[in-house]
């Protein structure tokens, strides 16, 4: 499910502006904060339950997901503003912390 936002003041945008806090995302969850990481990830088969996606990468990212994960788009600006710093890889994602050690390299 693709949504997209263009009010920093949305709800679905609440835990990614909470992001170091880790009482909201609970035991079972980690965040995803690169590109990198979560493209390994997508390909270690890992559950990503939401996805906060800058615009600019939503053709590359889209095709990758599963329809049933939530995907929040949202300009730079937003995206920056949610994380409260300016980040270059534009995609962070909150997913299940796997049994398995994932390799990133």
């Amino acid at each position: 499910m693709v949504i997209e936002i263009k009010d920093i003041l949305h709800p679905d945008l609440e835990l990614f502006s909470k992001i170091k806090d880790r009482t909201l995302i609970g035991d079972n969850f980690f965040i995803i904060e690169s590109k990198k990481v979560f493209l390994k990830a997508i390909d270690a088969d890992i559950k990503v339950k939401t996805v906060l996606l800058s615009k600019n990468l939503q053709d590359e990212i889209l095709p990758l997901l599963d329809e049933s994960i939530k995907v929040l788009v949202v300009s730079d600006d937003i995206l920056n503003a949610v994380v409260k710093f300016k980040s270059h890889t534009k995609v962070f994602a909150l997913a299940e912390i796997p049994e398995e050690k994932i390799d990133y390299d």
